[in-house]
C-alpha cells in the first residue's frame, strides 16, 4: 500500500537499526508502557514476532517507509485481531525524527480501509494514554469516537505504576 509519500512494506532485517532507535527511546516510548529496548537481540526478537504474526495471522503490521528511500520512518499495525468478533486494535508509532511532519494523517486512512475491507473487520480500536494529546487528536479528527477511560488498563514498566487510558472506536459505518 502507498500513499503521495509512504509506503507500507513488511519488516527486514536492514531495520532493524532505526527499530532500536525506537524501541530504545523513552520520549517516544512514554506512551506505550513496555520495557524499552536495551540491545539488538529484543530488537530482533521483535522483528521476528512481527513476521512470526504475520505469517500465522495473529495480527497485521507494516513499516512505514519513505517511498523514495525506503527509510523506515515508523510501524503501524493490527497487533489484536480477534477474526471471529471481527474486531482489532490499532498501534502505531513514528521514529521521533518524523513527528508533525503527516505521515499518520497520511497512512492512517488506508490501514483503515484495510482493515474494514481486506481483514473484513466491524470495529477497530485504539487504546491511548490521557497524555498523549497528538495521538488523541489524530484519531478524533479521522473519525473515532472516545468510549471510556479505563481504569488502570495497562501497566507502565518504566515508571512501574498501571495507568489509566482513553479507549476509542471506529466502526465500518462510520467509514462510508
Amino acid at each position: 500500500m502507498e500513499t503521495e509519500r509512504c509506503r507500507l512494506r513488511q519488516v527486514k532485517d536492514e531495520d532493524s537499526k532505526t527499530l532500536f532507535e525506537i524501541l530504545s527511546d523513552y520520549e517516544t516510548m512514554r506512551y506505550f508502557g513496555i520495557k524499552l529496548a536495551t540491545d539488538s537481540v529484543e530488537v530482533s526478537k521483535s522483528i521476528e514476532m512481527r513476521k512470526k504474526g504475520f505469517t500465522e495471522k495473529r495480527g497485521i503490521g507494516w513499516i512505514i517507509a519513505d517511498k523514495q528511500t525506503d527509510k523506515m520512518l515508523g510501524l503501524i499495525n493490527f497487533p489484536f485481531w480477534l477474526r471471529q468478533f471481527f474486531i482489532s486494535r490499532l498501534s502505531y508509532i513514528l521514529h521521533k525524527d518524523n513527528w508533525g511532519k503527516g505521515y499518520m494523517n497520511e497512512v492512517l486512512p488506508i490501514c483503515l480501509k484495510f482493515g474494514f475491507e481486506k481483514m473484513a473487520l466491524h470495529r477497530i480500536e485504539a487504546v491511548i494514554d490521557p497524555g498523549n494529546i497528538a495521538s488523541l487528536k489524530l484519531v478524533e479528527k479521522i473519525g473515532f469516537k472516545r468510549e471510556c477511560l479505563m481504569l488502570e488498563q495497562g501497566y507502565d514498566f518504566i515508571k512501574k505504576k498501571f495507568n489509566d487510558t482513553y479507549l476509542y472506536c471506529l466502526l465500518k459505518r462510520y467509514m462510508n
